[in-house]
């Protein structure tokens, strides 16, 4: 049954593009747009924890808006100040469709990070990554 898959057989693998907390906004708008995604982990300061998530829906936020009124550069507006404060969410590699199913409704989340065995982060299962599979497999 497709619940059952492991997550790594639908997940986008490849390098997970980070941002530090300290990085600049614009550096991660960079990002985002060179990698074709929605979503950066973020990385505490000393770089040694995921402190958070910066999305696109972060940057296009209210916040974002007000402070460029306040006529700061974009360049110097810290990704700390935009980012969701909370340690992204992951799945396991091994882990099943239906797991990731039943965390993104959980949390009322479109996105999932997937970590290996090492805790390392090795990919990213999205919604529709979960819808493609449900249609290919009607």
């Amino acid at each position: 049954m497709v619940y059952r898959q492991p997550i790594q057989q639908i997940m986008k693998s490849a390098t997970i593009r980070e941002v530090n907390e300290t990085d600049s906004v614009f550096l991660a708008v960079q990002l985002l747009d060179q990698c074709n995604i929605s979503a950066l982990p973020v990385r505490s300061a000393d770089k040694t924890i995921y402190s958070g998530v910066i999305s696109k829906s972060d940057i296009a936020s209210l916040r974002f808006l007000k402070t460029l009124q306040a006529k700061r550069d974009p360049q110097h507006i810290l990704v700390r100040e935009l980012m969701n404060q909370n340690p992204p969410l992951y799945v396991m590699d091994t882990d099943t469709v239906q797991t990731a199913i039943t965390l993104m409704h959980q949390k009322h989340i479109h996105r999932l990070f997937v970590a290996d065995a090492e805790n390392q982060l090795v990919g990213v299962v999205s919604t529709s990554d979960i819808l493609r599979l449900l249609v290919v497999n009607r």
